[in-house]
């Protein structure tokens, strides 16, 4: 299909999705946040967003292949990360470090989502700037994978294992599409299950929360009690929902309906209809994004849009399965639909870098007949438009 088809389902996704996060805030805010403040700041998180969003979507593609700014940020956004842990900037919430307080204004950031946008860029210029050397050993897989592992390590630090296991899936996935062997991405997979098994077994609230997960109504008063009520809202809601604005749930029994339990929140009040409309959009989303993928000029860019697009599919759908029981109860927001500044401005950005790379792709088709998920093979396709040694390139890292 053509480019422009595959653009405008993408930029209508995200707009029907961002209308869908307006409808249920609105709905959930006033009752779980105690009056329409919150509400207020959501919309102008959102605003913030786009900005930000139209911002990058003006940015040239150089600036993402300069490696000087692309790891100013990397660096810049892990030592954000640390000061959560700083006196009087930090703000501790729940026995985790997570936030930082913004001073004056009574506002919260989560530096955690800037994580993923970084990531991305820094995989996608490192994975580009050699790729003939992606399949060796050291330099596709065991290089990578440090970077990897150190971010997630960052953001472990704060006790959280939802997004560390969010930026490995989305790293696997890179060195997939910058065809590293699939030898060193299973050995990468198994490394990735057995470091999430020891973190549960290393904090015993997680291992209760998979008992809970398992039987939830044996532990209908503690870890199974978000779930519970979760799926009493989806029951509750049935086909068509109760209708916006009456749903019983957020009324204190769904603590979380404004932003981990969202899902269950327009399952009460759109029904499986609404539900099945968000995943429709998610859906169509990752595949027009995908689509767009192998008509960018440059193998960066391809990198950039599959990284970009499995961070908000993978969060999507792995928090729409907490919400109906299929996976572990993990507290992640549904992009663009969840309550919370910071991860509206996670992903606008995302979707910001995803329309700067396709909306300077050379031509209408792509050069060669690959599909989205068709590893990069520079030996076959990319041979020459990459200096052999970092020597001859203009910039370092």
């Amino acid at each position: 299909m053509q480019r422009p088809l595959m653009l405008y389902v993408f930029v209508v996704s995200v707009c029907c999705l961002v209308g869908v996060g307006v409808i249920i805030n609105y709905s959930v805010l006033p009752f779980t946040g105690g009056g329409r403040s919150p509400f207020v700041v959501q919309m102008i998180a959102l605003a913030l967003g786009f900005i930000l969003c139209y911002a990058v979507v003006k940015l040239d593609l150089s600036y993402f292949k300069n490696g000087y700014l692309v790891f100013g940020i990397f660096v810049a956004t892990v030592l954000l990360n640390f000061c959560v842990y700083l006196p009087y900037i930090g703000a501790p919430q729940f026995n985790a470090h997570r936030w930082i307080a913004v001073p004056g204004i009574g506002v919260q950031f989560q530096p955690s989502e800037l994580m993923k946008v970084a990531l991305i860029l820094y995989l996608a210029l490192r994975l580009s700037r050699q790729p003939e050397r992606n399949r060796e050993f050291l330099h596709g897989f065991v290089a990578t994978l440090v970077i990897i592992g150190f971010a997630a390590g960052v953001i472990y630090m704060q006790r959280d294992l939802g997004t560390p296991a969010l930026l490995g899936a989305t790293g696997i996935f890179m060195m997939f599409v910058a065809g590293v062997r699939p030898l060193y991405l299973i050995i990468t997979i198994l490394m990735g299950v057995a470091a999430v098994i020891a973190a549960f077994l290393e904090a015993p609230y997680r291992v209760m929360r998979f008992f809970a997960f398992l039987d939830p109504w044996s532990y209908r008063d503690t870890e199974g009690y978000q779930l519970i009520q979760a799926l009493m809202a989806i029951h509750r809601g049935g086909l068509f929902g109760v209708g916006v604005g009456a749903g019983e749930q957020k009324l204190g029994y769904l603590v979380a309906a404004r932003n981990d339990f969202v899902f269950s929140a327009i399952g009460e009040e759109l029904g499986v209809v609404g539900m099945v409309y968000v995943v429709l959009l998610f859906a169509l989303l990752a595949w027009s994004a995908l689509r767009l993928a192998p008509y960018a000029s440059e193998p960066i860019g391809r990198l950039i849009i599959t990284g970009c697009t499995m961070s908000l599919c993978f969060q999507a759908f792995g928090m729409m399965l907490v919400n109906v029981g299929s996976f572990i109860t993990k507290g992640m927001p549904l992009p663009f639909i969840s309550n919370g500044g910071s991860a509206v401005i996670s992903a606008f950005l995302l979707v910001g870098l995803i329309l700067s790379v396709a909306r300077r792709s050379r031509s209408t088709e792509p050069s060669t007949r690959r599909t989205p998920l068709t590893p990069i093979r520079p030996q076959r396709h990319f041979a020459g438009l990459y200096p052999t040694s970092d020597a001859s390139s203009p910039h370092g890292f």
